[in-house]
C-alpha cells in the first residue's frame, strides 16, 4: 500500500460472498459459476434472523470496495480466464469494466483477490496474474472453419483414433499437433478458457471469439478462433494470450 492507495485486497470467499449479498449484488457471469457465485449464505442470515458480520475496513479498503460495488452493479463488459487443474476446482480471473472503474477479481476456492486496473491494460493485467506455464513444443497452425467443424464432429462422435489421425493428416495438420489433440485425458494436467462478455443487453452476450488451452507435461497449447472463423493452434505464451484476450474484447463490437 502506498499512501491511501490500496493495490490489492484479499478476502475469504465466504466474506466476499457475504459482502456481495449485503450490497445486493447479482454476480455477473462468469462470476456466477465461480466459488463466490455458488456460495450460499445460511438461510437464517438471509432471512435476517441472525446478524450478518460487518468487518471494520480501512478507508482505502472501503474505497476499493465501493469501486467494486459500482462496477458489479453496472458492468459494461468483462474479459476473463478460467483455469482448472485436472481433478481440482477452477480459479477465475475476471477483469470487469464499468462506467467509472475497471477491477480485476481473482477467485479461487479459498480467497478472492481484488485490484483496480487501467481500462487500457485489461489484457496485460489479466495475463500477468495467470500461472506461468511452458509453451508446448509445437508450431502455429491454422485450419479453415469447415475443416475445424468436421474434426470437431469426429471428436464429438468418438470416431476411432485412426480415422481422426487420417483426417488430420489430410488437412495438413502436423503430427506434433495431432498427437496433442488425440492425447488421453490422463495426459492433460490442466485446461483453461479465455473469453469476454458484454452486459449491455439482456441476457449478457458472450464474445464470438474465444480461446481454450490444455497443459501437458511438455507445455501448453492454445486454440483460438480467427476473424474468419478459422481455428488457430499455437504454443501458449504471454504474448499470444494477451492477443487473444484483446481479440475477444474487440469481437464484442460496440462496448
Amino acid at each position: 500500500m502506498t499512501g491511501s492507495l490500496l493495490n490489492w485486497l484479499s478476502l475469504g470467499v465466504e466474506e466476499f460472498a457475504r459482502w456481495g449479498w449485503q450490497q445486493r449484488i447479482g454476480w455477473p457471469d462468469p462470476l456466477g459459476s465461480s466459488p463466490v457465485g455458488r456460495y450460499e449464505l445460511p438461510l437464517e442470515e438471509m432471512l435476517g434472523e441472525t446478524a450478518s458480520a460487518t468487518p471494520q475496513r480501512s478507508p482505502a479498503e472501503a474505497r476499493l470496495l465501493e469501486s467494486v460495488a459500482r462496477t458489479l452493479w453496472y458492468p459494461a463488459y468483462s474479459a476473463f480466464a478460467i483455469r482448472g487443474p485436472a481433478g481440482e476446482e477452477a480459479t477465475y480471473w475476471v477483469a470487469l469494466a464499468g462506467a467509472e472503474d475497471t477491477i480485476l477479481l481473482i477467485v479461487s476456492t479459498e480467497e478472492v483477490r481484488i485490484s483496480r486496473v487501467q481500462p487500457t491494460e485489461i489484457a496485460e493485467s489479466l495475463v500477468a496474474h495467470l500461472p506461468k506455464v511452458l509453451a508446448a513444443p509445437t508450431i502455429r497452425m491454422e485450419v479453415a472453419p469447415q475443416t475445424a467443424a468436421l474434426l470437431a464432429g469426429g471428436f464429438e462422435r468418438n470416431a476411432p483414433e485412426r480415422t481422426l489421425r487420417s483426417a488430420m493428416s489430410s488437412a495438413g495438420i502436423p503430427d506434433v499437433i495431432a498427437a496433442r489433440l488425440l492425447a488421453p485425458e490422463s495426459a492433460v494436467l490442466a485446461t483453461g478458457t479465455i473469453g469476454a462478455m458484454s452486459y449491455e443487453s439482456e441476457p449478457p452476450r458472450l464474445a464470438p471469439r474465444s480461446a481454450s488451452w490444455s497443459e501437458m507435461a511438455d507445455g501448453a497449447m492454445l486454440a483460438s478462433q480467427g476473424r474468419g472463423g478459422e481455428v488457430i493452434w499455437e504454443p501458449m505464451s504471454p504474448t499470444v494470450m494477451m492477443r487473444v484476450v484483446a481479440d475477444a474484447i474487440a469481437s464484442l463490437g460496440s462496448r
